[in-house]
């Protein structure tokens, strides 16, 4: 942020995040937990406010589903859901969805969408990895948002 000075930062983040947290005074708390929620979220908030403090926008995109066994679409939904709190108590930062962009029939995992009347690898079997057709598919999505959050036009 010092050395390019963006106007906008998107973050996308968390798919690999259903891990213990080390909290403040040396605790560690454990996903699933509200000790997990409440470091997560001061987390979540610190990299707003960074942002935020540089003169720049936040667009902070949602999780995808995921098919992962250990970190599932719950627990993206439940991250989705921590980042969204945040997003409403941070003026300069806008939240996006992914999900509709991402899933496939019934708001579910897919590896594979037609896109322009070809079928293309959007994610990667690791069920939770996007392959260079989703990021394509998904930044595509992200310019409406942007100009609406922000009354400009990317498309010039």
């Amino acid at each position: 942020i010092k050395q390019y000075h963006p106007g906008v930062v998107v973050i996308m983040m968390g798919a690999n995040d259903d891990t213990p947290l080390a909290a403040p005074g040396g605790q560690v708390v454990s996903p699933e937990t509200k000790g997990w929620d409440r470091v997560y979220s001061q987390r979540i908030a610190f990299l707003m406010d960074e942002v935020i403090a540089s003169g720049a926008h936040v667009l902070w995109v949602g999780l995808p589903p995921l098919q992962d066994a250990n970190v599932n679409s719950a627990f993206a939904l439940h991250v989705n859901g921590l980042v969204r709190l945040q997003v409403a108590a941070h003026p300069g930062a806008t939240y996006v969805p992914s999900w509709g962009v991402l899933a496939g029939p019934g708001g579910r995992f897919v590896e594979y969408k037609t896109i322009g009347g070809t079928v293309q690898q959007i994610r990667y079997s690791d069920g939770i990895h996007l392959a260079p057709a989703g990021w394509d598919l998904l930044a595509n999505s992200l310019l409406h948002p942007m100009e609406q959050a922000w009354h400009v036009n990317l498309h010039a």
